[in-house]
């Protein structure tokens, strides 16, 4: 049979909701196909045809566990997580405070929190100078990409401090060291909560964080953040980063299975809804808007991407395999959904419409001959 039955065949399939291979996912559908004998087909046949279904690419299951990018420091405030913890619900408890700037130092793991009656950029450059009052200013700054940090006033009191920062934009990990230990705050802050039937923190907060820094930290090898001194910072690096010998070797096998790319420079993919902020309807996973691939890193193991969008616009932060959908277009069928008529116009006698398209911003809208319009 050709390669045109085998398509329709699984169009046939999976666009049925009474067949047992009606919508499924790869594995289930290829053990339909092979049950029923009609074609032989691989998994890999039944993936590049899925590929090609809008249907299954927007709502595949994303994966959320994957090996990433370590993030190495130099030392003790080389480098500082910065992020704002929202206790805005709590503000009737304790007046005048809506937020928290939550300061961690990537190396040592030390905290600082500061109270915040706003998120306006004043506030938080006057959280952080009463943070660096304490004694320890860091290097470098690392931050997610909310209009509180991203503005040149912060960038200009930044400088001012001789602080150099930058913005992470990943949506699901961030500034990672700073949204885990805000989870772990307040988790404290709950249990006192419960355990005090009350909702005021203001007079224990500082107990909070002071307990923290004295408790013994799995990422440090059970030492606690507040034994990090200079002292200790060049054996501690080296048995962070470095590891001992049985570790070296150990790593020295896993970089001999060192992933492989998965994907080719110019394949046009979908980005998981964890990784990136776009336009999507309700329990869209993925990004309906296309984008490709245009350069690949290795990365300590690591298959990395850069993407472009459909107008060649450089999309900032680099991507994992796994935050990553390859599509397939199909020529003959595909069709881009509209979500709106802007305006119209005429044109030599014909109508054309200014239309926006589905799931991509308005720098991607464009006139088509009215005629080109169909409702479905």
């Amino acid at each position: 049979m050709s390669d045109k039955a085998l398509k329709r065949y699984l169009e046939n399939i999976y666009n049925d909701p009474s067949h047992p291979g009606g919508y499924a996912g790869v594995e289930k559908l290829y053990q339909v196909v092979k049950n029923e004998g009609k074609f032989k087909v691989g998994r890999e046949r039944i993936r590049n045809f899925l590929q090609s279904q809008e249907s299954y690419s927007l709502q595949r299951t994303v994966r959320r566990k994957f090996p990433r990018n370590r993030v190495i420091v130099g030392g003790i405030d080389r480098q500082w997580d910065i992020d704002l913890a929202s206790v805005e619900n709590l503000e009737k408890h304790n007046p005048k405070v809506k937020f928290l700037l939550i300061c961690i130092d990537i190396f040592s793991r030390f905290l600082w929190v500061q109270p915040l009656e706003n998120k306006l950029s004043s506030t938080i450059i006057e959280g952080l100078n009463v943070i660096f009052s304490k004694g320890r200013k860091p290097q470098c700054i690392r931050h997610d990409g909310g209009t509180e940090f991203t503005n040149k006033k912060f960038d200009d009191f930044l400088k001012s401090e001789h602080v150099k920062h930058f913005t992470t934009y990943n949506t699901e990990t961030k500034a990672n060291y700073a949204e885990r230990v805000i989870r772990t705050i307040k988790e404290s802050m709950y249990r006192y909560f419960s355990a005090h039937r009350t909702y005021s923190y203001i007079s224990i907060l500082p107990k909070l964080v002071s307990a923290y820094n004295r408790r013994p930290h799995k990422g440090l090898f059970n030492l606690r953040p507040i034994d990090v001194q200079k002292r200790i910072e060049n054996d501690l690096w080296k048995k962070m980063y470095l590891g001992n010998k049985k570790n070296e070797t150990k790593s020295k096998n896993t970089k001999l299975r060192t992933k492989r790319f998965k994907f080719k420079v110019g394949d046009l993919v979908r980005i998981s809804h964890l990784k990136h902020t776009f336009i999507r309807a309700y329990h869209q996973k993925w990004s309906e808007e296309l984008f490709k691939i245009y350069k690949r890193i290795m990365r300590d193991g690591i298959p990395i991407y850069r993407l472009i969008d459909l107008s060649d616009d450089e999309i900032k932060g680099s991507f994992y395999q796994s935050e990553l959908q390859r599509v397939i277009l199909d020529k003959d069928k595909q069709l881009w959904k509209i979500d709106k008529v802007v305006k119209k116009r005429k044109r030599l006698g014909k109508t054309e419409c200014l239309v926006r398209w589905q799931g991509y911003p308005s720098k991607f809208d464009s006139w088509i001959p009215e005629e080109n319009i169909h409702n479905l």
